[in-house]
Order: C-alpha cells, then sequence, then structure tokens
C-alpha cells in the first residue's frame, strides 16, 4: 500500500560531532520545504506536468508558483490556495470555487498550442484518494471551465470497476494535438476496497465532444506514454501483477 509520508534524510553523510547522532526528519512529501523550487517540480501523475509544491512555514503553508504556457504568453499563476490568469497586463480571474487549489497533491499542465490546461488534485482530505481533473480553455480575455468531460470516461471505467460509495481517481496524463485530445488515467486508489487496488487505466478522451477514442490497460499505456509517467503511476504499474498490467479497462 502506497504511504502517504515519505522519510526524507537530511545530509545523510553528515553526523553531528559531538554525539554522533544523525537528524531524520518525517515529514509529508508534499509539505517538504526544502523540496519545493520556485518554477514547482515533474508532477507525481505527470512528468510533463508541474507540481504545484508548497513550502512550510509557521503558520501553514504557503505556495506562489507561475506556471508558463509554451509559448510564454500566458501563465497560471498559483497563489497559497487559489489560481489566476495572467497575460500580458490583463489578469483573469475564475470564481472562487473554480480558483481553488489544494495544497495537497496538485498539478497543471497547459497544451502544446497554449490554450487550455488541466489541473488535477485531491480533494483536499487525502494524498491517495479524492483526485479529480478540470479542464479550462483560455478564450481571448475569457477562462471557460469545460464541464463533465469525463462522464464517458468514468461510465467505462465503473462497468468493470465499481465500487459503491467509492470513486476512482482521474488524473491528467498528456495532451495529444494540440488541446483537440487528452489522455486521462482512471485509477484504484491504494486504500480502496476494491481489487485489484492501483489498478489504473487510460483514456484518450476528445475534448470538442468529451468522446472516448481509444482505451488502454496499464500495459498498453505504459508502452505508449510510460516515459511520462510521474513516480505515483510508476509505483502503481511497478506493484501491478503480470495479468493485471494486460487487464483491458
Amino acid at each position: 500500500m502506497r504511504k502517504s509520508c515519505k522519510l526524507l534524510i537530511s545530509e545523510p553523510d553528515r553526523v553531528l560531532a559531538n554525539d554522533r547522532i544523525a537528524l531524520i526528519f518525517v515529514v509529508p512529501q508534499w509539505a517538504w520545504s526544502l523540496y519545493c523550487p520556485p518554477q514547482g517540480k515533474p508532477g507525481i501523475w505527470s512528468r510533463e506536468a508541474t507540481y504545484l509544491c508548497s513550502r512550510a512555514t509557521r503558520d501553514g503553508f504557503a505556495r506562489d508558483i507561475r506556471v508558463y504556457s509554451p509559448d510564454r504568453s500566458k501563465a497560471v499563476h498559483v497563489v497559497n490556495d487559489s489560481w489566476f490568469v495572467e497575460i500580458g497586463n490583463t489578469t483573469l480571474r475564475p470564481d472562487a470555487v473554480e480558483s481553488h487549489v489544494s495544497y495537497y497533491p496538485a498539478e497543471l499542465l497547459w497544451a502544446p498550442d497554449s490554450q487550455a490546461f488541466y489541473i488535477t488534485q485531491s480533494d483536499a482530505t487525502s494524498e491517495i484518494n479524492g483526485f479529480h481533473t478540470e479542464l479550462y480553455r483560455v478564450d481571448g480575455q475569457s477562462i471557460r471551465h469545460v464541464q463533465n468531460i469525463w462522464t464517458a470516461v468514468n461510465d467505462r471505467f465503473a462497468k468493470l470497476h465499481n465500487c459503491v460509495h467509492e470513486h476512482p481517481n482521474t488524473a491528467g496524463l498528456k495532451w495529444v494535438e494540440g488541446m483537440s485530445r487528452i489522455v486521462v488515467v482512471e485509477e484504484i486508489p491504494s486504500d480502496s476496497v476494491c481489487a485489484p487496488r492501483e489498478y489504473f487505466s487510460g483514456y484518450l478522451v476528445s475534448t470538442a465532444d468529451s468522446q472516448v477514442i481509444q482505451e488502454y490497460s496499464p500495459e498498453e499505456l505504459f508502452r505508449r506514454w510510460g516515459r511520462v509517467f510521474g513516480g505515483r503511476l510508476r509505483g502503481d504499474y511497478r506493484d501491478l501483477r503480470p495479468a493485471e498490467r494486460e487487464d483491458k479497462p
């Protein structure tokens, strides 16, 4: 089972001169301030995404990260637990609900054509489950939230992996063909009562009509895009048995 905390050792080769005691700190991975550079880090789901890490402060956590579009004409500016879009001297702000971004693991990826981006984040209660992905288009001087784009994906995954009162994680993996298609992953969390735990499958989705174009087993997804798997998906893939990797969604 995936653990929500990671053992981090500060300067492992350095030992206190007097008492020879090495300092060991155990903190949540997402809160480790020394591991949060200003530009963010590779995502835990997709290495192409920017992990919106935060740094520990006396009063809690803080975050100030700009994620620039590929053409550098726009940026999503994440400040603490909210985000907005900057285009030159213009600031586009979504409403308060949509602009919220969790301090728990969250990541963002712009489309190659710089016209859309997605944010994958948890529901602010867990680092294991509750992950969902929201897609936004930047149309001129406005931001449009693409609603219900994953309905077909969720319905297909639920046919074989449905659990009562439990939802799978939905995470973005990769944009394909500009902003017209996107690959998303559905994952059974490691603390789920469903089996097999940590099973995941991939779906190529049209952003124009939310239709599923292609489904991928873990093995098929890894063969096509394993190079962009973040640490979470790599761990999921490693822990699946060979037969589970070949299971169709």
